[in-house]
């Protein structure tokens, strides 16, 4: 699961300039965080998320508070809707 988590940083590094927001994370991070707002009510961070767990990227987007997940077959589909 490292692995891909630097697979992640080596690709993202085009886009630093334009989202240097987006917060890195494992899946199993993402789900975490997710799992906390949403059923434990707890606060999470506002800001933007992406993993990738070596097949589909997954963006989240919790810049207003709300937890909203997307799953991508693309690095790039998924930083377009990150970037929308």
């Amino acid at each position: 699961m490292l692995n891909n988590l630097i697979i992640l940083r080596h690709t993202m590094d085009a886009y630093k300039d334009r989202l240097r927001a987006v917060e890195l994370v494992t899946y199993a991070e993402l789900c975490a965080l997710k799992t906390r707002q949403e059923k434990m009510k707890q606060f999470v961070p506002w800001g933007q998320y992406l993993a990738f767990d070596g097949e589909k990227y997954y963006a989240a987007d919790n810049r207003i508070g709300k937890f909203t997940t997307e799953t991508f077959d693309t690095f790039h589909a998924a930083m377009q809707w990150l970037i929308a």
